[in-house]
């Protein structure tokens, strides 16, 4: 979820192993146009717990992404990667527009 090229479940290699770089490569990878590659997480809910489990994954890292080709989520776990800070601001202003044109027009 988030700023990848294409979101989506993914799905296990052909050695029933999915990693976390498999996962981000079958979502076409991280849009780097809009992706803050510093948040990006994996979001694990838990059984019977209100609060889930979070890791955190600073991608700009080399040692990072070893990390991520090691990290094996579990079925039901959303990887999101977070949009950058102009990106945020720009879905603010497009919320806010309509709002703004119709307060303009009831005038």
């Amino acid at each position: 979820m988030g700023e990848v090229n294409k979101p989506g479940s993914a799905l296990p290699q052909r050695d029933e192993r999915l990693t976390l770089a498999d996962a981000i490569a079958q979502a076409g990878s991280i849009n780097s146009n809009t992706a803050d590659t510093v948040q990006m997480f994996v979001i694990r809910p838990r059984d019977g717990d209100d609060k889930p489990q979070v890791f955190h994954l600073d991608s700009r890292s080399p040692v990072a992404m070893l990390v991520a080709q090691e990290f094996d989520p579990c079925p039901k776990d959303i990887v999101y990667v977070d949009g950058n800070g102009l990106v945020r601001f720009n879905r603010v202003i497009s919320l806010l527009m309509p709002l703004v044109s119709t307060g303009l027009v009831a005038k």
